[in-house]
């Protein structure tokens, strides 16, 4: 039986301190929350978190959340670099950002993720002026064998209003448009990597050339 019922207040948002007591586990490898609303957490809040577990495998904070407003705080596409920098076996990673937020240029990637399998956006905001950039940052963090998800929620234990029956339901028009654009990222990022690839392999046949001349050329100086 599933049951639903509207709430009249807003309940707390869970904050950085209700976590900060679990950072004794310096061990913790899986961490997994579902919540009706988004986590009350900053860039610097989820830097905390990856310094403080390096051995984590899963973290997922309500990527899907209920309670969705533009009038809340969330963190940036930046909050990502940490993770990859600080948790080397990380594998499923779950955050409701707003990558229409400011964030660093690819540029300033310098670990991209090591182990990562799944990068899970849920619902987080985006716009359609967001969807090349955020490629290209993504495009440069992950590699291309990690799956990026986003959309609604399909389990019928999810907090979220957007509950549908599989996942080609989406009833809310707002997160279908929000998934559109999410859909254009990954294509994007597919197309930003299978590029990058290209000129790598075009550069190894360039180097691979310059050193047949070189002992060509040493060889004939030699003769």
């Amino acid at each position: 039986m599933l049951v639903k019922w509207v709430e009249l207040t807003t309940p707390p948002r869970i904050t950085l301190d209700h976590i900060r007591p679990l950072f004794n586990f310096k061990s913790l490898l899986d961490f997994d929350v579902t919540y009706n609303y988004p986590f009350a957490i900053t860039d610097a809040d989820l830097e905390c978190i990856a310094r403080s577990w390096p051995k984590l495998r899963t973290l997922m904070l309500s990527e899907y959340p209920y309670f969705r407003s533009d009038d809340i705080d969330l963190p940036t596409l930046g909050s990502l670099l940490p993770f990859a920098e600080h948790c080397p076996d990380l594998i499923n990673l779950g955050l409701f950002l707003n990558v229409s937020l400011p964030f660093p240029t690819p540029s300033a990637i310098k670990q991209p993720f090591r182990k990562l399998e799944v990068l899970n956006f849920g619902q987080s905001y985006i716009q359609d002026a967001d969807v090349i950039r955020v490629a290209a940052f993504i495009s440069r963090l992950c590699d291309p064998s990690v799956q990026i998800k986003m959309g609604h929620a399909v389990s019928v234990y999810s907090f979220s209003p957007c509950l549908a029956v599989n996942a080609e339901d989406t009833p809310d028009t707002e997160i279908a448009t929000r998934n559109d654009r999410w859909e254009k990222v990954v294509n994007a990022v597919g197309v930003l990597q299978q590029a990058r690839q290209l000129e790598l392999d075009r550069i190894r046949e360039l180097e691979r050339r310059l050193a047949e001349l070189t002992a060509e050329a040493e060889s004939l100086r030699q003769a």
